[in-house]
């Protein structure tokens, strides 16, 4: 089978296609034939050899795909040949034809979801589920500000907020991002490059301010956030590239907080949470994953390009499709013509 191997940190240009022998899979896992998988900004990080925890070198990157189950363990119940799924994992190597996971790792697609939104969910939706209900503790009426609110998290942060009665606010740099936000659920949709945009925060909540940003770039924003909190707010930063200087008396004066996370849970308890939280909403159609653009397999390095532009105008998912782009976008069982 044909997938992505990661073989030195650097530039996209080291995302290689290889052949590679078709995973097997244990007593306990889910062999999926793979027709969209996700891209995330910290798989880019990886790949450049930029964040704290590296992979052991060669490795083949990616969490989330959405696809067709292809065989299964013997001691697999949940699953049979022929599901249509996506994955919920922490394990790598989704940037391939096939992927192997646990069968605690996969979840059944809505019949309307596309494989390509499948593979828009698992990092994007469990960061969200995480920032907005472990850590921010949101509650009904809450001001909530997405940062970047027009990607993939941002989304779901929109979707999951606003299904909880939050008073949701998001953010982008584009007017066609804004529109997208707008269509999720959000009251109001702000540029963030906006020299008014603090001013326009308070006007909207009434002088108020922020009950909890959700923030994707913190050392941008990090000291504008503080500016915009109510008391006892809360910022949490999911996404981060370098560093910045705060002063301590903007946390000291509203009593705000300011929260590290990562986007995996962190115990069996919270994932328990999580996952029966998004198999529900997810097969019920009240989650809808936005995909942005689609690439073929031949052109993964652009697909990490892509996400690092992502901030000058994509909205929604960046996936790759290793068996084209229109078997992504089908919600069918049966695939045909990819052999």
């Amino acid at each position: 089978m044909k997938a992505i191997v990661i073989s030195e940190f650097g530039e996209p240009s080291v995302l290689k296609i290889q052949e590679v022998p078709k995973p097997e899979p244990k007593e306990d896992e889910v062999l999926i034939r793979v027709h969209a998988f996700g891209i995330n900004p910290v798989e880019t990080y990886l790949r450049a050899g930029t964040y704290r925890r590296l992979p052991t070198l060669p490795y083949t990157p990616g969490r989330d795909c959405g696809g067709v189950v292809e065989q299964v363990g013997a001691s697999v119940t949940e699953f049979q040949v022929g599901d249509r799924v996506f994955t919920d994992t922490m394990r790598k190597g989704a940037y391939s034809q096939y992927f192997a996971v646990p069968e605690a790792d996969v979840l059944l697609l809505g019949d309307g979801v596309t494989y390509g939104q499948g593979a828009s969910v698992g990092v994007g939706y469990r960061t969200a589920y995480r920032a907005l209900f472990e850590k921010a503790n949101i509650n009904s009426g809450d001001w909530v500000l997405i940062r970047g609110a027009s990607g993939g998290v941002g989304q779901a942060c929109i979707e999951m907020a606003c299904l909880h009665g939050a008073r949701v606010i998001g953010s982008s740099s584009t007017e066609q991002g804004r529109a997208l936000i707008m269509s999720k659920g959000a009251e109001a949709a702000l540029n963030h490059n906006s020299e008014s945009f603090e001013d326009e925060i308070k006007d909207i909540t009434g002088g108020d301010g922020i009950d909890c940003i959700v923030e994707m770039l913190a050392n941008k924003n990090l000291h504008s956030d503080l500016q915009i909190l109510a008391q006892n707010g809360a910022v949490v930063i999911v996404g981060n590239r370098g560093t910045i200087e705060i002063n301590p008396r903007d946390l000291m004066m509203k009593e705000t907080r300011i929260l590290g996370m990562l986007g995996g849970p962190r115990n069996p308890a919270e994932r328990k949470r999580y996952q029966a939280y998004l198999a529900s909403n997810i097969k019920k159609g009240i989650f809808s994953p936005s995909v942005g653009v689609s690439f073929p397999l031949e052109e993964c390095p652009e697909s990490h390009v892509e996400v690092l532009e992502h901030n000058k105008g994509t909205t929604g998912k960046i996936i790759v499709c290793p068996f084209g782009v229109e078997n992504a976008n089908s919600t069918q069982t049966e695939i045909l013509g990819t052999n």
